[in-house]
């Protein structure tokens, strides 16, 4: 029984690394035909999808390209996200006050935007990195601010989310 289990995890990590291998390859190739903000979404994309992988100096490569590109077409959507993207990054190395600051950058770009799903993610991301500080308050603050956005929006799904990052505090 236990040989059969080793197996099939086995087998699942190596489709999850394929699949995010085939996701990136894809994303390489669209890239290089690609312009303006379509190329800029691409490289958001590939850097995110670095990040989840643990690629952090590979994805900030991207994400510096998505950021100066953003700048130079006044793209503002897409400097939030690189913001979003790079502060999940450095959350995950444990680099929290970094993470915070490009947070605070990404939820001040999202106000302005008026982009209240964006604000409430940056708000969750912010809670979990202060969770991981040990800042219980802080934390609870940053979830309860996500959760009034996603209430007055009734995305269910995100309320759930939101409740077991709560919850996660206690």
């Amino acid at each position: 029984m236990r040989k059969w289990l080793a197996l099939y995890n086995l087998l699942f990590i190596t489709l999850v690394v394929y699949a995010q291998e085939t996701k990136i390859d894809s994303l390489k190739k669209a890239l290089s035909v690609s312009t303006d903000t379509a190329r800029i979404n691409i490289l958001n994309d590939l850097g995110h999808q670095l990040n989840n992988r643990g690629e952090l100096d590979s994805a900030i490569l991207y994400l510096r390209e998505a950021k100066k590109l953003s700048e130079k077409l006044h793209y503002k959507k897409g400097t939030a996200t690189v913001f979003n993207h790079l502060a999940i990054g450095f959350i995950n190395r444990g680099d929290y006050e970094k993470g915070i600051q490009l947070l605070d950058s990404a939820l001040w770009i999202n106000k302005a935007l008026g982009d209240k799903n964006r604000m409430a993610k940056n708000y969750n991301n912010m809670g979990v990195a202060y969770l991981n500080m040990g800042k219980n308050e802080s934390a609870l603050d940053a979830y309860a601010k996500a959760a009034m956005i996603y209430e007055e929006a009734y995305d269910e799904k995100e309320i759930a989310k939101n409740r077991m990052n709560r919850c996660s505090v206690y």
